[in-house]
Protein backbone atom coordinates (compact mmCIF):
# COMPACT_ATOMS: atom_id res chain seq x y z
CA UNK A 1 0.00 0.00 0.00
CA UNK A 2 2.74 2.60 1.17
CA UNK A 3 4.43 1.70 -2.49
CA UNK A 4 1.15 2.30 -4.54
CA UNK A 5 1.18 5.41 -2.50
CA UNK A 6 4.70 6.43 -3.25
CA UNK A 7 3.93 6.02 -7.16
CA UNK A 8 0.84 7.92 -6.67
CA UNK A 9 2.41 11.24 -5.41
CA UNK A 10 4.99 11.52 -7.36
CA UNK A 11 2.50 11.22 -10.51
CA UNK A 12 0.54 14.31 -8.82
CA UNK A 13 4.44 15.93 -8.74
CA UNK A 14 4.74 15.26 -12.16
CA UNK A 15 7.30 13.09 -12.01
CA UNK A 16 7.56 10.64 -14.78
CA UNK A 17 3.46 10.68 -14.64
CA UNK A 18 2.65 8.00 -16.91
CA UNK A 19 5.69 5.23 -15.84
CA UNK A 20 4.23 6.36 -12.02
CA UNK A 21 0.48 5.77 -13.26
CA UNK A 22 1.45 2.58 -14.74
CA UNK A 23 3.71 1.75 -11.97
CA UNK A 24 0.68 2.10 -9.67
CA UNK A 25 -1.77 -0.07 -11.44
CA UNK A 26 0.72 -3.00 -11.42
CA UNK A 27 0.87 -2.20 -7.60
CA UNK A 28 -2.61 -2.01 -7.43
CA UNK A 29 -3.27 -5.40 -9.02
CA UNK A 30 -0.52 -7.29 -6.95
CA UNK A 31 -2.40 -5.60 -3.30
CA UNK A 32 -5.85 -6.97 -5.04
CA UNK A 33 -4.66 -10.30 -5.58
CA UNK A 34 -2.65 -10.56 -1.67
CA UNK A 35 -6.27 -9.19 -0.33
CA UNK A 36 -8.20 -11.84 -1.94
CA UNK A 37 -5.59 -14.65 -0.99
CA UNK A 38 -5.75 -13.30 2.56
CA UNK A 39 -9.36 -13.88 1.89
CA UNK A 40 -8.92 -17.29 0.80
CA UNK A 41 -6.89 -18.01 3.95
CA UNK A 42 -8.76 -17.00 6.13
CA UNK A 43 -6.11 -14.70 7.84
CA UNK A 44 -8.42 -11.98 7.63
CA UNK A 45 -12.37 -11.58 8.47
CA UNK A 46 -14.46 -10.85 5.40
CA UNK A 47 -15.93 -7.76 5.87
CA UNK A 48 -12.95 -5.58 6.18
CA UNK A 49 -11.32 -7.20 3.55
CA UNK A 50 -14.25 -6.94 0.90
CA UNK A 51 -14.64 -3.02 1.60
CA UNK A 52 -10.68 -3.01 1.09
CA UNK A 53 -11.13 -4.50 -2.16
CA UNK A 54 -13.82 -2.04 -3.18
CA UNK A 55 -11.67 0.80 -1.95
CA UNK A 56 -9.26 -0.86 -4.57
CA UNK A 57 -11.41 -0.87 -7.34
CA UNK A 58 -12.22 3.02 -6.90
CA UNK A 59 -8.92 3.48 -6.42
CA UNK A 60 -7.92 1.73 -9.99
CA UNK A 61 -10.78 3.56 -11.77
CA UNK A 62 -9.17 6.84 -11.00
CA UNK A 63 -5.72 5.57 -12.09
CA UNK A 64 -7.25 4.40 -14.71
CA UNK A 65 -9.14 7.38 -15.84
CA UNK A 66 -6.21 9.60 -15.46
CA UNK A 67 -3.76 7.59 -17.73
CA UNK A 68 -6.95 7.38 -20.89
CA UNK A 69 -7.05 11.55 -20.03
CA UNK A 70 -2.96 11.58 -20.22
CA UNK A 71 -3.17 9.20 -23.17
CA UNK A 72 -5.75 11.24 -24.97
CA UNK A 73 -4.03 14.39 -24.75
Amino acid sequence: ALALLDAVVLALKDIDRIDRLDQADVILIRLRLRLRLTLEAGLLEQGPVLFLLGQADDVGRQIGGWLKSLNQA
